[in-house]
C-alpha cells in the first residue's frame, strides 16, 4: 500500500448533496481532510481519517451554495487538493 495520496477526483461536480472522492489507486493512510470555502475558511474538518480504499463519500448538504476546495493533508506532510461546486 502507498502511504501518500497522489491524485484525487471529486464527483459529481457540481453537486448538491453528496460528494464522492475517488483516488487513482487503493490507498491506506491517515489524513486530515478539510473542506475550505472560496475565502479559505475551513467549513468542515475531519482531523484524522483512515482512508482505506479508492472511494470516500462526504455529506455536504449543510454547505451553502458556492465554490469549495477539498484538501487532504497526507501523513508525510504533502497536500492533495480538488475544487468542487456546491449548488
Amino acid at each position: 500500500m502507498n502511504n501518500v495520496i497522489s491524485t484525487v477526483s471529486v464527483y459529481p461536480n457540481p453537486t448538491s448533496d453528496y460528494l464522492n472522492i475517488s483516488f487513482t489507486e487503493t490507498v491506506e493512510v491517515e489524513s486530515a481532510i478539510s473542506i475550505m470555502d472560496a475565502n479559505g475558511k475551513a467549513v468542515t474538518l475531519t482531523t484524522t481519517s483512515n482512508i482505506n480504499g479508492s472511494n470516500v463519500q462526504f455529506d455536504i448538504r449543510q454547505l451553502v451554495k458556492g465554490i469549495y476546495f477539498l484538501n487532504i493533508l497526507n501523513n508525510d506532510g504533502s497536500l492533495t487538493s480538488a475544487k468542487f461546486i456546491k449548488r
